[in-house]
Formats: C-alpha cells, sequence, structure tokens
C-alpha cells in the first residue's frame, strides 16, 4: 500500500472590475472570498473531527475563531497553515485572473477523503478546476533549479536542460521540464495541469475551448457531471506517481489541452 502523501489544488477564477485597466495592478477582484473559504474548510474539518485550530509555521497555534477575527482585519489569509496532519494555503495571482487553495498532506491518508474537501466547492460560481497529485512527484515533475537538486544530493546529469534565456550574467542552464508529463503550467484563467483525479467547471472548459467529449472517454476510466457545467475526470484510481503512467498522463493532457 502506498505511503506517499497527496494534495489537492482549487483554481478559482478572478474577475477584474469595470474601469480596471491594468489587472496586473489588482491585489483581489471577485473569486471566493477568503471569509467563505475558511468556513468551508472547518466545516470539513468538522466532518473529520479535526481539532478546529490552526498551527502557523512560527509554531503558534490558535483556534479558528481569532484566525477568523485575523483573516477579517488583514484582509489576507497569509502563510500556510496546519491541521490534522493537513496544510492549507490559500492565495491570488491577479495577473493571471486566479486565485487557488491548496490542501496538503503532511502525514498519509490524513485527507481521508479529496471529495469532501473538493464538494463545497464545486457550486461556486467561480470555481475552474482541482485536480489531486502525488506530493513528491509533482515536485520532481517541475523542478526546474539545478540546485534543487544538489541541495538533496539527487543525480540530474540524465535530464535535458535549457538556458533560462536571461541576459548575461543572469544566463544559467536550468532543467527542461517542458515534456515532462506531470508538469503544470499557469495560464490565463487557469491552470494547464492533469491528475489522477480531477474536477473541472464551466470556466475551464470556455478556456481551452473544449467540452467533454469521445477523446476524454478514450483516455480516462470514467467521465462523471457532478452538477451544473462540472465534470468529474477519473484516469487512475491512485495517484500519478512515477514514468509508468507516462502513457495515459499523455493523452489526458491531449485530451484537454491538445498537445503532449
Amino acid at each position: 500500500m502506498s505511503v506517499d502523501t497527496e494534495k489537492l489544488k482549487i483554481v478559482f477564477l478572478l474577475e477584474a472590475k469595470p474601469g480596471d485597466r491594468d489587472f496586473r495592478q489588482l491585489t483581489h477582484s471577485g473569486g471566493i472570498e477568503n471569509s467563505r473559504i475558511l468556513q468551508m474548510l472547518i466545516d470539513t474539518m468538522k466532518l473529520f473531527s479535526i481539532p478546529l485550530e490552526f498551527k502557523r509555521s512560527d509554531g503558534e497555534v490558535i483556534p479558528v475563531t481569532e484566525f477568523a477575527k485575523r483573516l477579517e482585519s488583514q484582509g489576507k489569509w497569509g502563510g500556510p497553515v496546519e491541521a490534522g496532519g493537513l496544510l492549507f494555503q490559500v492565495g491570488h495571482v491577479p495577473a493571471m485572473r486566479q486565485g487557488f487553495v491548496l490542501i496538503e498532506e503532511k502525514v498519509p491518508g490524513a485527507a481521508h477523503s479529496w471529495d469532501a474537501w473538493v464538494s463545497p466547492f464545486l457550486d461556486e460560481p467561480d470555481f475552474v478546476q482541482a485536480w489531486v497529485s502525488d506530493v513528491e512527484y509533482d515536485y520532481w515533475q517541475n523542478a526546474s533549479d539545478p540546485i534543487e537538486y544538489t541541495a538533496v544530493g539527487r543525480d540530474y546529469s540524465h535530464l535535458p536542460l535549457r538556458s533560462n534565456g536571461l541576459p548575461f550574467p543572469l544566463e544559467q542552464q536550468v532543467i527542461d521540464t517542458s515534456a515532462n508529463p506531470g508538469r503544470w503550467t499557469m495560464r490565463m484563467g487557469y491552470i494547464e495541469a492533469i491528475g489522477s483525479t480531477m474536477w473541472l467547471g464551466g470556466h475551464f472548459w470556455r478556456a481551452v475551448g473544449k467540452v467533454p467529449g469521445a477523446e476524454l472517454d478514450a483516455a480516462v476510466l470514467r467521465v462523471n457531471s457532478v452538477g451544473g457545467n462540472v465534470f468529474k475526470v477519473i484516469a487512475l484510481k491512485e495517484c500519478f506517481c512515477d514514468q509508468s503512467t507516462a502513457d495515459i498522463q499523455d493523452k489526458l493532457r491531449i485530451a484537454l489541452f491538445g498537445v503532449v
């Protein structure tokens, strides 16, 4: 039985307000309010009897009620917090018209059910997509700085390199992840990423210019409508965790994004 840790990433859409000329200058517009995100997380914590307190990166432990007060007064989530063997992080990337909720296991199996964590978000009008991934596999599929490898004594001599495209003296060779089956790329309003289990909403389908169809059905085990324009896509019962599933990952990427 796998003892790997997994994570869930939920992406929602941010919209520019009328009159905003440069969306990159916005700090937050539209999307799901932080207070609502917090309440949805608290409701699921209660479902699994997770103590209603958060541990911050500096070691401070605070009740969720106090965290909610700070959230209201400060207007932003701040850094990641932990509870019940899970890490929670919320952020916004206005320049790419998206916000995100990240729930990552620090202890294998701590999430209990990813369906339970994602379900409250599926009815939100700004929901775009969500997917589950293996924490370690996702990290190394997207690690491009050689320092990340040398820091842990990991060999990268067999991996392709490319220039980072910066002018001298900032130019250097980095690891080319562009052909990795588990790579992800941030796009305007969505993320070009795949997972063995995914939830894809109306905003996603419009952004990629596709609808669920025969090509997707042929690439995965199951596609189910879960309400509205949201479809749950299951390619494998287990997370993608190595190159042995590269063919399945490539087929899924082609079906969703038209690229390998």
